[in-house]
Order: structure tokens, then C-alpha cells, then sequence
């Protein structure tokens, strides 16, 4: 009852919303009409003008909340093209609190008579389960139950759209609908068995149990569409533990239909290490292609293949001047993930970190550097300018990193710049602070100053700050059937970081006795973390001697 009575009150406030659209002189309107009219029309005696009138409600969306009721109430009209047009009007307004709109959905789609009506539905209940699922609405699992149960409806159309309306739950909500696509792959007709595919390309790594009959789709499904619609599921699905289909993805990059070469290539980079290869020409290729979204994808999955990629290098190295953004951004993490070969790039990365490019191209540029080693002495100057100026505390944070693993002379210049951070005061800087002091402590040991102790410390009582692990591109598919093809950046952040202040404290040594670092490395000493303990532990052996 207490449910019922939330949904009442959410489409009350719904309903008081809409009535102050109508108050207002710029009331939403379609084909010159206004919403009320129409929503007027939809208890017209002709059969076309409700049609029509429902038809027009959808298109106007979300504004049409207020007939919301009317419209439901349509879905039981003797006329079939009402009905249809009413399923399609109450999908295009989306979510209300009105509690009749999913059962009446769900009943037409299980029951109606004419297929057109029941499609038209399945289609509706996935653009609101799409919204359900992003919201974590409890209603998505009602949908997907419904939709399930459609994927065995007599009519192909019917199944073909139920199919497509569970990719759109997405990976948490739709994770359950697997073993009913995954069936609906073997389906007599090919549209169902392309939107099967296509539904568990949307849903992601959590349909990775159809992974071997998406394989057997892609090599021998009867219909072309079939294959390709397959092959870019498995471009979002795979992970590294499929090595074992590796070998039939490396014969796609063999075909003549560029776009199954494209999306081998990219289901083989998320599989990545040396099964990976064989992909690295192709994505390369691909860097120059006239297609951002081609350009993005392929800088991307270099990224994902990491230090196997480096016969790219050159090719990345040009990528940092595209005219994209993002290229530029992925073509920079591509070269920090191939690391120490990636070193003819550094001059380029350099350029890049010194200049007015967007911040997150610059970052991942000097990661790069920092990734690259010590053989990154044409980037030094403006590492060091960097240090020194920039006003975005992570990539001099980077820049730190970099300046760090340098060797010889130019390693003990850099301690000026490091001392000099470790006086700055902004709060937002913190980070910047310990990561100058562990260099320090590492680089000085016992020469450290009494400033770089006082940050150890710092860091040592700061149980907040957690490991950078690295950032790692998000490669989805591409092709013609593909929504929004993408490939995003996670940054990785795990663990606790007192271990590295009580290293650096444990190469500073009996410099470092004092009873407030002592008290802290005890402390840390018992800390749940067995990294941060065994390194306290030890820091405390060494200080105390």
C-alpha cells in the first residue's frame, strides 16, 4: 500500500508541474498545436485523430506527463493503431509516478492481438527500463522478466524488439537477461539474432558467458549482418583470459571488409599482451583515418595493448598533433603504456606538455615522460618549468615523477625545485608535497632537510591518500550498429600510500629519530594494510638502529 501511495503522490507533483507548463504562455507545442489540445483529442470519437493525438503527445516527450493516464487507458482502444501509437507515446514521455503504465505495457506486449501493437511495446518498455536501470529503479526488473518472456512471442518483429529492448538496461540490470539472448542468438530469424548480438554488446563485460557462441556467430552465422554484429559485441565483451579465441580474431584482420578488420583489431587490443600484435599495423592505419571516432578508437586500443604496441611509436608520436583532443589525449597514454620504448616520442611528448593543450592531454603526456624512464633529457627543461609554474598540481605531479628517475648530475639539480614545493601552502597541493618528499628522502637519505621529515610525517598520519595505479582506456565497439563508440579513461586508485613514507623515512634512517616520526611508524606499524606495516616495521629498525 505504501508503494502505491508514493506513486500516487510522485505523479500528483508530475501532474502540478505540467499544469504550470499550460499556464505559461510558451506551452509545448507540435505541428502548431498545443499540448492541451491534443491531449484533448485523445478522447475524439475518430479513431485516426486519437491516433494522431498520441502520436503527437510522444513527440512532444516528457512534457506530456499530464496525459500520461489517457494514454494507458488507450492501450485497451479497439483500434489497433491507436494502441500502437499510445505504447509508442507512453515509451517517448518516459518514467512517471502513474502505476498503470508498465502493467499495461507488459499486458499488450504479452497478450495483444496485433503484432505491430505488441512490438510497439516491447520497444516502449525498453526506453523506459533504460531510464529504470539508470536510476536503479526496482521497475527495470519487471521489464526485463516481460521482455524475456517476449523473446519466445510467435511473431519475429515482437522478438526482434524485446531483444533490442534489453540492451538498453544496460550492464547491471540487463547482467540477468544473458542466458536469454544468448539463446536468442540461435533464432530462425536473422534480425533477432542481430539485435541478440547487439543487445549483449550493450550489456558489456557482464555478458562475458556468451562469449564462445558470439564467436561461433561471427565465423559462421548465414548472414553478414550477423557476423559483424557479433564480432562487435565481442570487441566490448572480451578481457584478457580469452586468449584462447585470439587466433580466430587474428584471421579476421585478414578479411576485405575494412570494418570486421577494424573491430578484430579492437577485440584483440582488449585482450591485449602478445596475442595483441598482430593488431598494432591495423590500429596504426587507423590513427590517420578521417573518421575522429576511428582515430579515437584506435589510439585507444594501442593504449590497451601497452608495451607490445611499440612498433606504433612513431605513428603515436605524430597522433599527439591531431586535431582532436582526445586522440591527442589516448595517443599520450598509448605511449605511457608502452613505457621505456616508447623513448623517441619524448621530445614530441615534451612539446606537448609545454604548451596550451587542454590539461588532460598534457597529463597524460607527462606521464608518458615519467612512464618513458631516464632517457628523457630533451624533456627535462620543461619538466623543470613545469615544476615550477604550472598551475594544475598533477601534471606537476608527473613532472615530479619523471624529474625522479633521472641519473648523475642532473638528478641532484633537480633538488632546488623538489624543496621548493614542499614550502607551498595551497591544500589542494598535498599530494604534489609528500610525492616531492619521498624523492627527496629517497635521493638526500640522511642529507634530507627537517622540511622533508615534517611532510613524511604528514603523509604518514594521512590515511586518505590511496596509490595511483595508472589509467586505462575503455575500448567499445565501433561499426554502423554501434551506440556511441567510445573509449573513456579510468584512472586506477587502490591502497594505502604510507608505505612510501616510511621507505623514504627508512633511507633517511637515524636522521629521522624523532619521537613524533616514531610514534607515527608505530602506529603505522599496526595498520591493516602488511605493506605500510612491514615497511614501518622496517623504517623503525633502521631509524632506531
Amino acid at each position: 500500500m505504501q508503494r502505491r501511495n508514493s506513486f500516487l503522490c510522485a505523479f500528483l507533483i508530475l501532474v502540478l508541474a505540467a499544469q504550470g507548463l499550460r499556464a505559461d504562455p510558451q506551452e509545448p507545442s507540435f505541428l502548431g498545436k498545443p499540448l492541451s489540445k491534443w491531449t484533448e483529442e485523445l478522447g475524439n470519437q475518430d479513431p485516426r485523430i486519437r491516433r494522431s493525438a498520441a502520436f503527437a503527445l510522444g513527440k512532444i516527450g516528457f512534457a506530456s506527463v499530464q496525459a500520461v493516464p489517457k494514454l494507458t487507458k488507450l492501450l485497451k482502444d479497439n483500434n489497433a493503431g491507436v494502441r500502437e501509437a499510445a505504447a509508442s507515446a507512453l515509451g517517448d514521455v518516459g518514467l512517471t509516478g502513474w502505476e498503470g503504465t508498465l502493467p499495461g505495457l507488459i499486458e499488450v506486449l504479452a497478450h495483444d492481438s496485433d503484432t505491430l501493437v505488441k512490438a510497439g511495446a516491447a520497444m516502449a518498455l525498453g526506453k523506459l527500463g533504460h531510464q529504470a536501470a539508470a536510476n536503479e529503479n526496482e521497475a527495470a526488473d519487471t521489464i526485463r522478466e516481460a521482455l524475456e518472456k517476449a523473446l519466445a512471442d510467435a511473431q519475429p518483429s515482437v522478438r526482434q524488439n524485446a531483444a533490442w529492448a534489453l540492451g538498453r538496461l544496460g550492464a547491471k540490470k540487463g547482467a540477468a537477461a544473458v542466458p536469454a539472448l544468448t539463446r536468442a542468438l540461435e533464432d530462425a530469424d536473422p534480425l533477432v539474432r542481430r539485435d541478440a548480438a547487439a543487445a549483449l554488446r550493450e550489456l558489456g563485460p557482464g555478458a562475458h558467458a556468451a562469449v564462445v557462441p558470439l564467436v561461433a556467430h561471427f565465423k559462421s552465422d548465414k548472414d553478414a549482418e550477423v557476423r559483424k554484429t557479433a564480432l562487435n559485441a565481442l570487441v566490448n565483451i572480451v578481457a584478457s583470459e580469452d586468449r584462447a579465441i585470439a587466433k580466430d580474431l587474428r584471421a579476421a584482420l585478414r578479411s576485405d571488409d575494412a570494418e570486421i578488420v577494424r573491430a578484430a583489431a579492437l577485440a584483440l587490443a582488449n585482450i591485449g599482451g602478445n596475442e595483441a600484435s598482430a593488431a598494432v599495423p591495423v590500429l596504426c592505419e587507423a590513427l590517420a583515418d578521417k573518421e575522429v571516432a576511428n582515430r579515437r578508437l584506435a589510439a585507444a586500443a594501442l593504449a590497451r595493448i601497452g608495451e607490445q604496441a611499440a612498433p606504433g611509436v612513431t605513428a603515436l608520436s605524430k597522433a599527439l598533433s591531431d586535431r582532436d583532443a582526445v586522440v591527442r589525449r589516448n595517443a599520450a597514454l598509448a605511449l605511457a603504456h608502452i613505457g621505456p620504448r616508447a623513448a623517441p616520442a619524448v621530445s614530441a611528448l615534451a612539446e606537448v606538455v609545454g604548451s596550451k593543450q587542454p590539461d588532460e592531454v598534457r597529463l597524460y603526456a607527462a606521464e608518458a615522460i615519467a612512464n618513458i624512464g631516464p632517457n628523457v633529457e630533451p624533456a627535462v627543461p620543461t619538466l623543470r618549468r613545469v615544476l615550477k609554474e604550472d598551475s594544475n598540481w598533477r601534471i606537476r605531479q608527473r613532472a615530479v615523477w619523471a624529474l625522479s628517475h633521472l641519473e648523475g648530475p642532473e638528478r641532484a639539480e633537480i633538488v632546488p625545485s623538489l624543496s621548493a614545493v614542499l614550502t607551498e601552502t595551497d591544500p589542494g597541493s598535498r599530494i604534489l608535497r609528500y610525492e616531492s618528499a619521498i624523492v627527496l628522502g629517497m635521493l638526500q637519505a640522511e642529507n634530507a632537510s627537517d622540511k622533508t621529515i615534517d611532510i613524511l610525517q604528514a603523509l604518514l598520519n594521512d590515511k586518505d591518500v590511496g596509490v595511483y595505479k595508472g589509467a586505462q582506456t575503455n575500448v567499445k565497439s565501433a561499426g554502423s550498429e554501434a551506440r556511441n563508440p567510445d573509449a573513456g579513461v579510468a584512472q586506477s586508485v587502490s591502497g594505502d600510500s604510507r608505505w612510501m613514507a616510511a621507505e623514504a623515512l627508512a633511507r633517511i634512517g637515524k636522521k629521522a629519530n624523532r619521537p613524533d616520526i616514531i610514534k607515527s611508524l608505530k602506529e603505522a606499524a599496526e595498520a591493516s594494510d602488511p605493506k605500510v606495516r612491514d615497511a614501518a616495521k622496517e623504517a623503525l629498525r633502521k631509524i632506531q638502529g
